[in-house]
């Protein structure tokens, strides 16, 4: 995420911490404490949740007002303003509970976008130009991936396979798949079980590319992940698949967007006080096996053009 919105003007400066080998990140840490003791800051606002190094690191900044998470109230720790971290409110909320102790006015909750220089403005017009993605056509991004955090998140790659081939046998979509370089073979497995052929930008984009495709969708289909909050901010109506984790914490706000969730007894299952790691004696979690194509196709349906893909959009914005 490191540089995501420079421009724009939310912050001076940013700074980033290489994780490479230990000796090296060892080195870093050291030289990035003397940076940020040499800035002379008078706050630190900590939003990595329950974290020892990050608590340290703030603490080390030298800073004389210091505001974090902590899992009880009473709790000890090394902020002079700890904020009680809750799992019953959405994340955006909880975040906001931290500017509180500034005294800072009430957000809306809602995402910045992130605006794009004329690189990644560039890259757009390139890359449509060309896969053929003309101004009027309806495309639909779809990322079929989740990070190595959970990958129980992921809805199966054969029901993803078969939605897309759906999206695209209506004649007036285009399905574009989406990932990082990491994830291109997974994407690719995909992709080799449609039947209709899918624009692969997977591996082919950096972050912000990626998110200039994210904001020329008409519709991005997803797994409880990232990808999901970066269409959200860029305005993009989405459907996001969620199964172990909660939407009523990570779920994308706004009537544009859409969430498919069984919401089983046994759900969520993830959190930040086990680490968000899924403890499912079944290798087939059913709060994600359970979600059928169908279930997906009906959301999914309503939202693609029937007539133009210009009179989808106007309905869509109305």
């Amino acid at each position: 995420n490191s540089g995501l919105y420079d421009n724009n003007s939310l912050y001076d400066q940013s700074l980033s911490l290489p994780m490479k080998s230990m000796i090296p990140f060892t080195w870093e840490v050291l030289r990035l404490i003397g940076k940020l003791r040499k800035q002379d800051f008078d706050w630190v606002i900590d939003l990595d949740p329950l974290t020892y190094f990050s608590e340290s690191m703030a603490f080390l900044s030298g800073a004389p007002c210091r505001a974090g998470f902590v899992r009880e109230v009473g709790q000890h720790s090394l902020y002079t303003h700890p904020v009680l971290f809750r799992e019953d409110i959405h994340i955006c909320d909880v975040f906001q509970s931290v500017a509180h102790t500034l005294n800072a006015h009430e957000g809306d909750g809602q995402l910045i976008p992130v605006i794009l220089n004329k690189e990644e403005k560039s890259f757009l017009d390139t890359f449509c130009r060309d896969y053929h993605i003309d101004k009027d056509d309806f495309l639909v991004g779809i990322n079929v991936n989740a990070s190595e955090v959970a990958k129980e998140r992921r809805w199966p790659r054969e029901r993803f396979a078969e939605l897309a081939d759906r999206i695209a046998d209506t004649d007036a979509s285009k399905v574009i798949l989406l990932g990082s370089p990491s994830e291109q073979q997974y994407v690719q497995e995909v992709a080799s079980q449609m039947k209709t052929e899918p624009i692969m930008a997977a591996g082919k984009t950096t972050l912000k590319q990626m998110i200039a495709l994210l904001g020329r969708c008409n519709l991005f289909i997803s797994n409880d992940s990232g990808p999901v909050h970066m269409a959200v901010a860029q305005d993009t109506p989405t459907v996001a698949i969620f199964g172990p984790e909660s939407p009523e914490r990570y779920g994308p706000r706004g009537s544009k967007h859409q969430v498919i969730y069984k919401g089983l007894p046994c759900s969520p299952c993830i959190s930040f006080f086990n680490a968000k790691k899924v403890h499912c004696d079944n290798p087939t979690p059913p709060c994600i096996y359970q979600i059928t194509t169908d279930e997906i196709w009906e959301v999914v349906q309503p939202l693609l053009p029937t007539t133009s893909p210009k009179a989808n959009i106007d309905s869509l914005s109305s």
